[in-house]
């Protein structure tokens, strides 16, 4: 019989704990507000190519002056190995000039001046 009663009364105490979460959540939750239905995103499709993006087509002919090559008596600019040469374009192709000039420094050694040079240059399309 103290068996029974004792069910009776674990029974009795999680009824009791169940309802007690229950009612902590409703008054926590607050006021429940009627969302707007949100917009459909509009569906861009950007092409991957072998994890690449691919640069975007020019539409108009780059300035002339871009193509003049180095002035009189000016220095070259230097050599850029050709995986530090992809990644910079790729950069400059994402507007960021300034994690290119980064990586320059840091794949070459050069100093931030000369390496914010070389990456001008690039830009430049010298």
């Amino acid at each position: 019989m103290s068996l029974l009663l004792m069910v009776f009364v674990l029974l009795g105490a999680a009824a009791v704990l169940g309802a007690g979460v229950a009612l902590a959540a409703w008054l926590t939750r607050g006021p429940e507000v009627e969302a707007a239905p949100e917009e459909e995103p509009a569906e861009t499709v950007e092409p991957d190519i072998g994890g690449y993006s691919p640069l975007p087509e020019a539409h108009a002919d780059p300035p002339p002056e871009a193509h003049a090559g180095p002035a009189p008596g000016a220095e070259p600019p230097p050599r850029l190995p050709d995986t530090t040469l992809a990644l910079v374009r790729e950069l400059l192709a994402r507007g960021r000039a300034s994690e290119a000039v980064e990586v320059v420094c840091d794949d070459t050694g050069m100093d931030p001046r000369r390496a914010e040079e070389a990456v001008r240059r690039l830009q430049s399309g010298w």
